[in-house]
């Protein structure tokens, strides 16, 4: 049974496509290599490929959303690390 679920999100539908389906300023041999689930994987492509229709490489969808991330959270980020961190003295 699928449950009904609000949608919550604050940018409009072009917003997301502009923030998201772009490449990245870097490219992905600059970087490092990490692992994702398969299901995740293959939702990322098949967005990529119907909506982006294959400009936009996998690696920088994810370097967008992980950008748009931290500049969202970044002040939580921030606390939860400084409240974490071991005080030598």
């Amino acid at each position: 049974m699928i449950k009904n679920k609000k949608r919550k999100h604050i940018a409009s539908p072009d917003q997301y496509r502009k923030r998201f389906f772009r490449e990245a300023a870097m490219k992905a041999r600059n970087g490092k290599t990490v692992y994702i689930c398969k299901e995740h994987h293959e939702r990322i492509i098949k967005i990529l490929h119907v909506i982006a229709k294959n400009d936009v490489s996998l690696f920088s969808y994810i370097y967008n959303v992980l950008e748009h991330h931290f500049n969202t959270y970044q002040e939580d980020i921030t606390e939860l690390y400084d409240n974490n961190i071991e005080k030598v003295f």
